[in-house]
Protein backbone atom coordinates (compact mmCIF):
# COMPACT_ATOMS: atom_id res chain seq x y z
CA UNK A 1 0.00 0.00 0.00
CA UNK A 2 1.13 3.49 -0.93
CA UNK A 3 1.77 5.64 2.21
CA UNK A 4 1.11 9.43 1.61
CA UNK A 5 1.96 12.18 4.30
CA UNK A 6 -0.67 15.33 4.78
CA UNK A 7 1.46 18.12 5.64
CA UNK A 8 -0.34 21.68 6.14
CA UNK A 9 2.02 24.35 5.60
CA UNK A 10 1.87 28.68 4.68
CA UNK A 11 2.94 29.68 1.77
CA UNK A 12 4.87 32.59 3.10
CA UNK A 13 7.54 32.71 5.82
CA UNK A 14 5.72 33.28 9.32
CA UNK A 15 8.56 32.81 11.70
CA UNK A 16 8.66 28.88 12.58
CA UNK A 17 7.00 28.27 9.89
CA UNK A 18 9.75 28.70 7.38
CA UNK A 19 11.63 27.11 4.57
CA UNK A 20 14.48 25.36 6.60
CA UNK A 21 12.32 23.98 8.86
CA UNK A 22 10.16 22.21 6.56
CA UNK A 23 13.20 21.21 4.62
CA UNK A 24 13.80 19.47 7.85
CA UNK A 25 10.51 17.64 7.98
CA UNK A 26 11.00 16.06 4.26
CA UNK A 27 14.41 14.82 5.47
CA UNK A 28 12.70 13.21 8.33
CA UNK A 29 9.75 11.83 6.16
CA UNK A 30 12.10 11.21 2.75
CA UNK A 31 9.10 10.89 0.59
CA UNK A 32 9.49 9.75 -3.08
CA UNK A 33 7.02 11.75 -4.22
CA UNK A 34 5.56 14.75 -3.04
CA UNK A 35 2.51 16.43 -4.60
CA UNK A 36 1.80 20.09 -4.49
CA UNK A 37 -0.87 22.20 -4.29
CA UNK A 38 0.29 24.05 -7.47
CA UNK A 39 -1.47 24.42 -10.93
CA UNK A 40 2.08 24.17 -13.57
CA UNK A 41 -0.12 27.02 -15.77
CA UNK A 42 -1.65 29.68 -13.29
CA UNK A 43 0.06 31.70 -10.93
CA UNK A 44 -0.62 30.35 -7.42
CA UNK A 45 1.37 29.78 -5.23
CA UNK A 46 3.66 31.85 -6.50
CA UNK A 47 7.21 30.41 -7.71
CA UNK A 48 8.59 32.23 -4.18
CA UNK A 49 6.25 30.54 -1.90
CA UNK A 50 7.47 28.51 0.90
CA UNK A 51 6.90 25.22 -0.05
CA UNK A 52 8.02 25.91 -3.94
CA UNK A 53 11.74 27.18 -2.29
CA UNK A 54 11.60 24.51 0.66
CA UNK A 55 10.76 21.63 -2.60
CA UNK A 56 13.90 23.00 -4.45
CA UNK A 57 16.03 23.15 -1.23
CA UNK A 58 15.40 19.86 -0.53
CA UNK A 59 15.89 18.15 -4.11
CA UNK A 60 19.44 19.63 -4.09
CA UNK A 61 19.88 16.59 -1.86
CA UNK A 62 17.52 14.41 -2.59
CA UNK A 63 16.07 12.97 -5.37
CA UNK A 64 12.25 12.87 -5.58
CA UNK A 65 9.33 13.52 -7.83
CA UNK A 66 7.13 16.82 -8.36
CA UNK A 67 3.50 16.28 -8.72
CA UNK A 68 1.36 19.77 -9.30
CA UNK A 69 -1.98 18.17 -8.26
CA UNK A 70 -4.11 21.52 -8.12
CA UNK A 71 -5.41 20.99 -11.80
CA UNK A 72 -8.64 22.83 -11.16
CA UNK A 73 -9.12 24.90 -14.45
CA UNK A 74 -10.34 28.77 -14.45
CA UNK A 75 -9.18 31.42 -15.93
CA UNK A 76 -6.61 34.15 -14.61
CA UNK A 77 -9.19 36.49 -14.71
CA UNK A 78 -11.92 34.92 -12.78
CA UNK A 79 -8.85 33.78 -9.83
CA UNK A 80 -8.51 38.09 -10.17
CA UNK A 81 -11.99 38.49 -9.42
CA UNK A 82 -12.55 36.43 -6.81
CA UNK A 83 -9.41 37.32 -4.65
CA UNK A 84 -10.61 40.85 -5.07
CA UNK A 85 -14.11 39.75 -3.99
CA UNK A 86 -12.84 37.61 -0.68
CA UNK A 87 -10.35 40.30 0.23
CA UNK A 88 -13.01 42.96 -0.05
CA UNK A 89 -15.00 40.52 2.33
CA UNK A 90 -11.93 40.15 4.48
CA UNK A 91 -11.68 43.93 5.12
CA UNK A 92 -14.88 44.44 6.36
CA UNK A 93 -14.63 41.65 8.81
CA UNK A 94 -11.38 43.57 10.21
CA UNK A 95 -13.10 46.48 10.52
CA UNK A 96 -16.37 45.50 12.02
CA UNK A 97 -15.11 42.44 14.73
CA UNK A 98 -13.25 42.37 17.36
CA UNK A 99 -13.44 38.75 17.50
CA UNK A 100 -12.37 38.32 14.21
CA UNK A 101 -9.47 40.79 14.89
CA UNK A 102 -8.85 38.67 18.19
CA UNK A 103 -8.92 34.98 16.38
CA UNK A 104 -6.68 36.09 13.59
CA UNK A 105 -3.90 37.79 16.07
CA UNK A 106 -4.05 34.24 18.15
CA UNK A 107 -4.15 32.09 14.64
CA UNK A 108 -0.76 34.44 13.39
CA UNK A 109 0.65 33.96 16.91
CA UNK A 110 0.73 30.27 17.13
CA UNK A 111 1.60 29.90 13.96
CA UNK A 112 4.53 32.19 14.62
CA UNK A 113 5.40 30.87 17.58
CA UNK A 114 4.85 26.79 17.22
CA UNK A 115 5.35 26.54 13.07
CA UNK A 116 4.27 23.16 11.39
CA UNK A 117 3.17 21.54 14.84
CA UNK A 118 0.58 24.41 15.33
CA UNK A 119 -0.62 24.10 11.83
CA UNK A 120 -0.88 20.60 11.60
CA UNK A 121 -3.09 20.31 15.08
CA UNK A 122 -6.66 19.96 15.83
CA UNK A 123 -6.24 23.15 17.73
CA UNK A 124 -6.03 25.21 14.49
CA UNK A 125 -8.63 23.28 12.90
CA UNK A 126 -10.59 24.09 15.99
CA UNK A 127 -9.72 27.75 15.53
CA UNK A 128 -10.54 27.82 11.63
CA UNK A 129 -14.01 26.38 12.77
CA UNK A 130 -14.63 29.23 15.46
CA UNK A 131 -12.89 31.91 12.58
CA UNK A 132 -15.76 30.29 9.93
CA UNK A 133 -18.40 31.00 12.50
CA UNK A 134 -17.56 34.40 13.19
CA UNK A 135 -17.39 35.23 9.42
CA UNK A 136 -21.12 33.85 8.78
CA UNK A 137 -22.71 35.72 11.76
CA UNK A 138 -20.92 39.28 10.54
CA UNK A 139 -21.18 39.10 7.04
CA UNK A 140 -25.00 37.84 7.39
CA UNK A 141 -25.92 40.80 9.08
CA UNK A 142 -24.18 43.36 6.95
CA UNK A 143 -25.83 45.62 4.65
CA UNK A 144 -24.02 45.04 1.97
CA UNK A 145 -25.03 40.75 0.58
CA UNK A 146 -22.17 41.10 -1.85
CA UNK A 147 -19.43 40.76 1.23
CA UNK A 148 -21.13 37.74 2.46
CA UNK A 149 -21.59 36.33 -1.35
CA UNK A 150 -17.81 37.17 -2.18
CA UNK A 151 -16.49 35.21 0.78
CA UNK A 152 -19.16 31.95 -0.36
CA UNK A 153 -17.48 32.20 -3.88
CA UNK A 154 -14.14 31.82 -2.53
CA UNK A 155 -14.76 29.20 -0.42
CA UNK A 156 -16.74 26.86 -3.26
CA UNK A 157 -13.63 27.91 -5.45
CA UNK A 158 -11.62 26.60 -2.77
CA UNK A 159 -13.67 23.60 -2.09
CA UNK A 160 -13.94 22.46 -5.78
CA UNK A 161 -9.78 22.71 -5.79
CA UNK A 162 -9.95 20.45 -2.95
CA UNK A 163 -12.13 18.07 -4.55
CA UNK A 164 -9.62 18.33 -7.44
CA UNK A 165 -6.27 17.65 -6.03
CA UNK A 166 -7.39 14.75 -3.54
CA UNK A 167 -8.66 12.91 -7.04
CA UNK A 168 -5.86 13.82 -9.10
CA UNK A 169 -3.84 12.07 -6.03
CA UNK A 170 -5.80 9.09 -6.47
CA UNK A 171 -5.28 8.79 -10.33
CA UNK A 172 -1.56 8.97 -10.10
CA UNK A 173 -1.54 6.63 -7.34
CA UNK A 174 -3.44 4.18 -9.15
CA UNK A 175 -0.92 4.30 -12.07
CA UNK A 176 2.25 4.57 -10.71
CA UNK A 177 4.53 2.81 -7.80
CA UNK A 178 5.45 4.39 -4.46
CA UNK A 179 6.03 3.63 -1.16
CA UNK A 180 6.08 6.85 0.18
CA UNK A 181 4.76 10.17 -0.37
CA UNK A 182 3.77 13.73 1.02
CA UNK A 183 0.81 15.78 0.20
CA UNK A 184 1.66 19.64 0.68
CA UNK A 185 -1.27 21.38 1.29
CA UNK A 186 -2.25 25.24 2.89
CA UNK A 187 -3.64 24.58 6.30
CA UNK A 188 -6.77 25.97 5.21
CA UNK A 189 -7.36 23.36 2.73
CA UNK A 190 -7.15 20.48 5.62
CA UNK A 191 -10.65 20.34 6.42
CA UNK A 192 -11.83 19.98 3.06
CA UNK A 193 -9.23 17.22 1.79
CA UNK A 194 -9.72 15.36 4.89
CA UNK A 195 -13.46 14.78 3.52
CA UNK A 196 -12.51 14.34 -0.08
CA UNK A 197 -9.89 11.86 1.39
CA UNK A 198 -12.53 10.11 3.60
CA UNK A 199 -14.73 9.95 0.74
CA UNK A 200 -12.46 7.82 -1.72
CA UNK A 201 -11.15 5.61 1.20
CA UNK A 202 -14.29 4.37 1.56
CA UNK A 203 -14.09 3.71 -2.51
CA UNK A 204 -10.38 2.46 -2.74
CA UNK A 205 -9.68 1.63 0.80
CA UNK A 206 -6.60 -0.48 -0.20
CA UNK A 207 -4.80 1.88 -2.60
CA UNK A 208 -3.23 4.64 0.07
CA UNK A 209 -2.90 4.65 3.89
CA UNK A 210 -3.15 8.33 4.74
CA UNK A 211 -0.87 9.81 7.64
CA UNK A 212 -1.28 13.00 8.96
CA UNK A 213 2.14 15.17 9.72
CA UNK A 214 3.14 13.65 13.46
CA UNK A 215 2.13 16.69 16.16
CA UNK A 216 2.14 14.82 19.42
CA UNK A 217 1.25 16.27 22.28
CA UNK A 218 -0.05 19.56 20.74
CA UNK A 219 -3.33 18.78 20.99
CA UNK A 220 -3.64 19.11 24.79
CA UNK A 221 -2.95 22.59 24.56
CA UNK A 222 -5.43 25.16 25.00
Amino acid sequence: MREIILICSVHEDVGLCNVAQLVEILKGIEPEVVFEERNPDKLYPTPGSLEVRALSAYGEVHLFRRIPVDHYNVSDLNIQKLLVEMNRAKAYLEYASPDYRELEKIEGDNTSQYGFEYLNSDLFGRLRAKLREVEDNVLSQASNPQLFRGLDNWRNFGQRREVEMVRNIYEYARKNDFSRAAFLIGANHKHGVLKEIQKLIAMEPALIQWVIFPHDGFNSKS
